[in-house]
């Protein structure tokens, strides 16, 4: 994934399908690359879909370079 440049307060995101994910289910993520400060989150957006949010909460422009997105789910 390559989020691009995110000026300060601004966000991007990423949709993935995760093969039985459930509405309700508890997902981590995590990024190959040091994130600087940026908040990453994910959450299941719908069945078999997960969308990650990348947050730039600093007061700069931060652009990472291309990575890995890993997310995992724990189903109930």
């Amino acid at each position: 994934w390559n989020p691009g440049n995110l000026v300060a307060g601004a966000q991007t995101s990423v949709t993935t399908t995760l093969t039985g994910a459930a509405l309700g289910d508890e997902v981590t993520c995590s990024f190959s690359l040091d994130l600087q400060l940026l908040q990453l989150t994910a959450n299941v957006s719908s069945a078999n879909t997960v969308t990650a949010v990348l947050r730039n909460g600093t007061a700069g422009a931060i652009d990472l370079a291309s990575g890995t997105l890993r997310v995992s789910i724990w189903q109930h």
